[in-house]
């Protein structure tokens, strides 16, 4: 934790460390290469990426030819770096408010017309 803290990009595999990166606002960039278990992640998860790559709060290499490329535009393209951080403020927040939206969700949906709760 304290040298992600420090870093100015995490590069993680299927870790948890480059998904905490980005709640700390730290550019982040995943290598989801099928040597480092891509086929694995996905049949435990379901899933071929993560949530933070998806809503664009860091970015992912699927090649290996693809990674320095994408660690210069991560390091050194500004325009890449405040994308990322407008998702990770808009998607991946840490401000403490996250049982308040979960609950504003819960209860619209409660609400709502569309949802039938088997009454």
């Amino acid at each position: 934790d304290e040298v992600a803290k420090a870093c100015d990009v995490v590069v993680s595999t299927y870790s948890t460390e480059g998904v905490k990166a980005v709640y700390r606002g730290k550019l982040a960039l995943f290598m989801l290469l099928p040597e480092l278990g891509a086929v694995e992640f996905k049949e435990a998860t379901g899933m071929e990426t993560l949530p933070v790559i998806e809503t664009g709060a860091s970015l992912a290499v699927f090649q290996q030819k693809q990674m320095f490329p994408s660690l210069r535009k991560i390091l050194f393209d500004e325009k890449t770096q405040s994308e990322i951080r407008k998702a990770q403020t808009q998607h991946h927040r840490l401000d403490g408010k996250n049982t308040s939206r979960v609950t504003q969700v819960i209860e619209g949906l409660l609400n709502s017309d569309s949802i039938n709760l088997g009454n």
